[in-house]
């Protein structure tokens, strides 16, 4: 049985997790690509899931939020250099 201060914890442990972690497209929306280019990045190593939850046919990448933000400055300086 659940009690009140289960639920106060599952809410803490899972503002938390939004704090570091990021799903796929949330990645996607984030670094303003498609979700067939981040799979792309997983394949190359370039972007890699610290989790993969599978479901079925399904897998759903989760991502630290450090490693995007990381890739972030090294796309955006690929996307500046190219409208140059």
């Amino acid at each position: 049985m659940l009690y009140l201060s289960d639920e106060i914890i599952k809410q803490q442990i899972v503002a938390q997790l939004n704090e570091y972690v990021l799903t796929q497209q949330q990645v996607c929306e984030y670094l303003e690509i498609r979700n067939t280019h981040l799979a792309k990045l997983n394949h190359d190593k370039k972007l890699e899931p610290f989790h993969v939850l599978k479901n079925g046919k399904m897998n759903l990448n989760f991502y630290f939020k450090a490693d995007v933000d990381k890739y972030k400055v090294h796309l955006d300086s690929i996307r500046n250099n190219r409208k140059k």
